[in-house]
């Protein structure tokens, strides 16, 4: 059985759960997703980061996917800091207005279209190995934020 496919099941009993152990089951499903992603992650060649998956209804190479993902993993990371530190209208949940790329520069975006198509096309070029990296140093940033947000952890 595939972690997808247990995931799906798990789901339903983690959200009939009390509040508190939902929360947690959940923290734990995501936890759980992510160590499966990063697994994968870890075993993709430059070769296969350069193929398309679905050319009948997705161009974007496997690269631009992983590019993709670590961009919204990068935007919940400064809306978390945001959460944490009581902003108001954290960025990401509430609009899509200041996302910090990687050489500082503040962006905003009208769109999660525009988000996404910004992302595809700043890693289309980049080399396998230093998306690879970036991806593992975003999942190694983001891990450690699930036990932060743990209701024990909340609650003290």
């Amino acid at each position: 059985m595939t972690h997808e496919v247990l995931f799906y099941q798990q789901l339903p009993t983690a959200m009939a759960l009390p509040p508190m152990q939902r929360h947690e089951q959940l923290l734990h499903l995501h936890y759980e997703a992510l160590q499966c992603y990063l697994a994968a992650l870890r075993c993709i060649t430059s070769t296969r980061a350069q193929t398309v998956i679905f050319p009948e209804t997705d161009q974007r190479t496997v690269a631009q996917i992983i590019g993709h993902i670590v961009a919204w993993d990068r935007f919940a990371l400064l809306s978390a800091g945001d959460i944490l530190a009581g902003v108001q209208h954290p960025r990401m949940i509430t609009d899509l207005s200041g996302y910090i790329d990687h050489d500082g520069t503040t962006l905003t975006f009208a769109t999660i279209d525009t988000f996404n198509g910004y992302h595809i096309q700043k890693y289309q070029l980049w080399p396998w190995h230093t998306l690879q990296d970036l991806a593992e140093i975003a999942l190694a940033r983001f891990i450690p934020c699930l036990t932060i947000h743990s209701c024990s952890r909340l609650a003290d």
